[in-house]
């Protein structure tokens, strides 16, 4: 399985009957919206995506800007500003997204809510193919730390998914050229 784990939208793809076969949502589209609502039950994709002017301070969508970052750090701030959910410093000075669910103050992690999207995706690829998949090769951007790629794996773990590799995203470009 590969995913292409984006700020906006992510995508997966599978080597489904000798053919990649990239994965579409219950909408039809392969661009699935890195997008998670928090409400009686989660919502992910094209699902929490509608969520976003209703419950607005419950939905959390471009979370991969702040993962592996501090508190302090000047993304953050800047991010903070922009988005209608609540973001507040944890444990280590590490980012925690902060949500009102069903009346109980809750705290997550970036990666936690990436998880979410991870398993997400991987579910949408079960579900077309009837495969199971636990292994997967996830693009990150070519500027990703240490931490953040590390955070990844922690993301990857928390889907129960293994990660086989991570690759630049324009290395893994010129990879799908080179398979062409």
């Amino acid at each position: 399985m590969g995913i292409d784990f984006g700020t906006s939208f992510s995508s997966v793809a599978v080597l489904f009957q000798r053919k990649i076969t990239v994965i579409q949502d219950e909408m039809g589209s392969a661009f699935i919206p890195s997008v998670v609502c928090f409400r009686d039950k989660e919502k992910v994709g094209a699902g929490a995506e509608h969520f976003k002017k209703r419950y607005p301070k419950n939905t959390v969508y471009e979370i991969k800007r702040v993962v592996g970052c501090r508190y302090d750090d000047e993304v953050v701030q800047h991010q903070k500003e922009k988005w209608p959910f609540d973001i507040v410093e944890g444990k280590d000075h590490r980012v925690q997204v902060e949500l009102m669910i069903n009346d109980k103050l809750r705290h997550f992690y970036p990666e936690y809510i990436i998880s979410k999207i991870l398993n997400y995706l991987v579910q949408l690829a079960e579900n077309t193919t009837g495969e199971k998949y636990t292994k997967a090769i996830i693009t990150v951007p070519a500027n990703f730390n240490d931490t953040q790629r590390k955070c990844i794996r922690v993301a990857a773990r928390f889907a129960k998914l293994e990660i086989l590799r991570i690759l630049d995203e324009p290395v893994a470009a010129a990879v799908a050229i080179s398979i062409d």
